[in-house]
């Protein structure tokens, strides 16, 4: 009993150090805002790829607990937001205003826009000079594709080929780290690294778009379904005590497998979300405000 209430007082002066060294880091309050470029690109094995660049906005707010509750908790909370109109879409894409369905080659432009909110709960300690947070937390996201103006190359003239709307959600765990490295007493070097276990989510398929004598449709998603992962980069310099600018290239990764068929209503046709993966490369430009 002596030896493990020593173990447990050695760990807690151990994290007493470490949270001491850290909040010379870390500021107890943070809220962050940047613009953002990024190159998406999403394929289906069987389907249609579309891929171009989005622009948009990122934002969030982290705390870091430096003595109110006592334990060197990270509490985090970000938003993305990024559109694109006409971005590059060509693949074989099913035409549901002929008869029988046929799937037609087509090219063509598609609206976009992606919005993903998280929630991220973690632990902050020192290795050295260098802040190590390893976190797990709740993941949701938004794609929403429109596709305006898709042209058969398969006959001559490229007549057009009825599109409809698509929207996809996501909801899954972040499991990652994160670590703050200082450079000196102006800059911070931070990276992440992080693997998304999916645990839900669902593609809406509104096909009465293309023909209004059919119904909307909705591809479940499972448990086990897809993974993504992720890691980024940031370049952080201190302009103030409390004013911050930097620098964040990022990467995104998305693997899905194919869903299940469901029935298309008024059809007798069924339908499938084909396996596919999503790749993003980014660049955030921000600041950050602490506290």
């Amino acid at each position: 009993m002596r030896k493990l209430l020593g173990i447990f007082v050695s760990l807690l002066l151990g994290f007493s150090l470490c949270y001491a060294k850290g909040s010379d880091i870390l500021p107890t309050h943070s809220f962050s805002a940047s613009f953002e470029a990024v190159h998406f690109d999403y394929d289906q094995t069987s389907g249609i790829d579309v891929e171009d660049y989005m622009y948009g906005t990122f934002g969030g707010y982290t705390y870091h607990d430096h003595g109110f509750i006592g334990i060197p908790l990270m509490f985090e909370t970000d938003v993305e937001f990024a559109t694109s109109n006409d971005m590059d879409t060509d693949g074989w894409y099913p035409d549901y205003s002929a008869s029988g369905t046929p799937s037609k080659y087509v090219v063509g432009d598609s609206d976009n826009y992606l919005l993903e909110v998280r929630c991220l709960v973690g632990y902050d300690f020192s290795l050295g000079k260098h802040i190590v947070t390893p976190y797990i937390g709740y993941g949701y996201r938004y794609w929403n594709m429109d596709n305006p103006d898709l042209r058969d190359q398969t006959v001559a003239g490229n007549p057009q080929v009825p599109g409809f709307e698509q929207e996809t959600e996501y909801h899954y765990s972040p499991i990652g780290v994160k670590t703050v490295s200082p450079i000196n007493d102006k800059w911070l070097f931070k990276t992440m690294f992080e693997f998304d276990l999916l645990w839900d989510g669902k593609v809406e398929k509104n096909i009465s778009d293309a023909n209004s004598a059919y119904g909307d449709t909705k591809c479940e998603l499972d448990f086990g379904d897809g993974y993504g992962f992720r890691f980024a980069v940031q370049l952080e310099r201190k302009i103030t005590q409390k004013i911050s600018l930097w620098l964040e290239p990022y990467m995104k990764y998305w693997n899905i497998k194919e869903s299940d068929q469901v029935g298309i209503p008024g059809s007798g046709l069924s339908v499938v979300e084909p396996k596919n993966d999503t790749t993003c490369w980014g660049i955030r430009l921000g600041g950050s405000l602490n506290f």
